[in-house]
């Protein structure tokens, strides 16, 4: 920008009709300069907008962990698990995938295989009465989230052990079938657990559920679980399009075996929270300036 008099801007030939309406002795019209933002405006609004974008950004990294005030005043911070962050909603969507591929496809493959093995005599898989008991897109997305809550942003590349993780697939299977259950048979959830939304979430029904000895739980044996728990682990890993893979190694004479979520897949998840991060400002920008205020005179009448 160059330095100049109103009277030279004004008198520039290439600007015709920047000064109409004003007196060139006098400067711009005060009309041109109501409408005109001027440089220091313009930096005071880039300067809100940085602020609304640094303060979403801390708003976003906080929401990444649980605080828990405690009687005594002290207070905890967890960190919350990937599967409950929105980067990990967003990559959850990613793995289930659809009816063609994704999880959700391999899903629906291992309830097929069940049903033709319930045709069948002889027995039948440990893993059947879980996969068939809820529908395969809840199956997929419950799987998914598990295995991400094995890890948290800060913790991404620790080992999650596969016994661990399968048990808690299998848990998470069986409490979603208890609430489903449970939903059925109760014609009004919500006014019976007192929700102020009117919606029953699972995790309103099992804080609401501990303690209480009449909500029928479903029972599987610690083996049923197991194989509940790795046939859906199994079927993660084989179509869960690469995010994760099975490891195993020696240790103190013993082999073990861990899930371990993939370089590329880390990369991803750092990237992805990033943008999110910034995505998320505190205050929106104002991409247009506001409509002036007018008199609507009916509805004032109307008052």
């Amino acid at each position: 920008m160059t330095s100049g008099s109103v009277d030279d801007v004004c008198a520039a030939p290439d600007k015709p009709g920047l000064c109409v309406g004003a007196d060139r002795n006098k400067g711009l019209s005060m009309a041109h300069q109501r409408n005109t933002v001027n440089i220091h405006q313009v930096e005071a609004q880039k300067k809100l907008e940085i602020s609304g974008v640094e303060e979403g950004i801390q708003r976003f990294r906080e929401k990444q962990w649980r605080v828990k005030r405690r009687p005594d005043g002290s207070v905890t911070r967890t960190e919350v698990g990937i599967g409950d962050g929105d980067a990990g909603m967003r990559i959850a969507r990613d793995i289930v995938g659809t009816e063609d591929q994704g999880l959700l496809r391999g899903i629906l493959d291992l309830q097929a295989s069940a049903k033709v093995s319930a045709g069948k005599r002889g027995p039948q898989p440990g893993w059947a009465v879980g996969v068939t008991a809820l529908p395969a897109d809840k199956l997929a997305l419950i799987t998914v989230r598990i295995i991400l809550n094995c890890y948290t942003l800060s913790s991404v590349e620790v080992d999650a052990g596969v016994t661990r993780v399968s048990l808690a697939i299998a848990d998470a299977v069986r409490d979603e079938i208890d609430f489903e259950n449970w939903r059925r048979a109760s014609e009004d959830a919500a006014r019976i657990i007192g929700s102020k939304k009117g919606v029953v979430t699972r995790r309103i029904f099992q804080k609401w559920r501990s303690g209480r000895e009449d909500i029928k739980r479903t029972e599987w044996s610690s083996g049923t679980r197991a194989h509940v728990g790795a046939a859906l682990l199994h079927t993660a890993i084989t179509h869960g399009g690469g995010w994760f893979y099975l490891y195993s190694f020696a240790h103190r004479g013993q082999q073990k075996r861990v899930i371990r979520v993939a370089p590329e897949a880390i990369a991803a998840l750092k990237t992805i929270n990033e943008e999110l991060s910034t995505s998320q400002p505190y205050r929106l920008p104002m991409i247009a300036p506001p409509l002036p205020w007018q008199l609507d005179e009916e509805t004032v009448s109307g008052l």
